[in-house]
């Protein structure tokens, strides 16, 4: 599900390098489709790099920067009850070494950013959170930070809708009863 060095992805154009960062973000599908689905960032921000467009997912970045405290990054618009696999990809930090913290649910998970990345690498340059389950409201909600007085960068994340597990279960009981047929048959 990760993405491919080179691939092209949804950019969030902005003013520039020292934007504020903080604002509500609509997310499209890998068809370039809307989502109905959006990134909202909010709380101690630092600063942005904003792409111009058509960039790597490394060549763009939104930046904490050493006055930024923790950020609260909300998913909305998932629906209630509906569980993500959700992967945040943090890479191009100033110097190598400048990681980048996520907390969703109970988990954290860091990455241990260097420069110039052309590769996916977990817990590298990105982070995987399994079976988020959005709210009442159909949000799911996290922090962004980054330790002592380094930079983090915040790149760019990707989610995958897992189908419910009585679905999963549904289908898995149709092959069953496929394969019973198929033993009558001979």
């Amino acid at each position: 599900m990760i993405g491919q060095s080179g691939d092209i992805w949804t950019e969030i154009v902005g003013g520039g390098f020292n934007s504020p960062i903080a604002g509500t973000y609509a997310l499209n599908k890998t068809t370039g489709a809307s989502s109905g689905a959006s990134i909202t960032l909010s709380g101690g921000l630092g600063h942005g790099l904003m792409p111009s467009a058509n960039l790597d997912v490394f060549e763009s970045a939104f930046r904490l920067g050493n006055t930024g405290s923790p950020v609260t990054v909300t998913l909305s618009g998932l629906g209630a009850g509906t569980m993500i696999d959700l992967y945040l990809y943090a890479a191009g930090g100033h110097a190598a070494g400048e990681p980048s913290i996520f907390n969703f649910g109970s988990v954290q998970a860091t990455t241990d950013t260097n420069v110039n990345e052309t590769s996916y690498e977990l817990g590298v340059n990105y982070v995987k959170f399994s079976s988020l389950v959005a709210d009442a409201s159909g949000n799911i909600s996290g922090t962004w930070s980054r330790p002592g007085a380094s930079h983090s960068s915040f790149n760019g994340l990707q989610f995958q809708v897992v189908p419910e597990p009585s679905t999963a279960l549904l289908g898995g009981l149709g092959g069953l009863g496929f394969l019973a047929l198929l033993r009558r048959r001979r």
